[in-house]
């Protein structure tokens, strides 16, 4: 299902942000796969993003590119998903950094590392936000209304 133009206009803002942040504004290398992948997506192209197209248009690879005797795309993948392990919780109206963390993993189990990162988030945020406590006061109240 195709993007809106504003949802893709906003994941376009969001990839200049990445692009140019300390770990890719001096990496032509990723910058450049990175962007063909986004915007390739973004256009509904997900399916033609194959190994030997992003060799090719990416990397500059001849049109007789083979993947079994040049793992390019796979090496700069690796590199890529360890750029973009970096992740942060941005504030919406200021783009302040709420909490940041880095998950250099093989993605094995996507659910155990999104559980990671979240206990990790609510740790952070509940010395920051909670004036230094580790636990936060709940009331009776506030627990009865979430009730169903």
């Amino acid at each position: 299902m195709p993007l809106l133009e504003s949802e893709a206009r906003a994941v376009r803002r969001e990839l200049e942000k990445v692009l140019e942040s300390p770990g890719f504004e001096r990496n032509e290398r990723l910058s450049r796969f990175l962007r063909f992948v986004v915007e390739g997506h973004l256009e509904g192209k997900d399916l033609e993003l194959k190994e030997s197209v992003i060799a090719v248009e990416v990397f500059g690879r001849s049109t007789n590119f083979d993947s079994r005797l040049d793992a390019v795309v796979r090496t700069e993948a690796v590199r890529l998903r360890a750029r973009l392990s970096d992740v942060q919780l941005v504030r919406v109206h200021d783009d302040f950094p709420l909490w940041s963390g880095k998950f250099d993993r093989e993605l094995t189990d996507v659910f155990a590392i999104q559980d990671e990162i979240s206990i990790g988030i609510v740790n952070n945020l509940r010395l920051k936000l909670g004036g230094g406590r580790r636990r936060y006061e709940t009331s009776v109240e506030a627990c009865a209304c979430m009730k169903v």
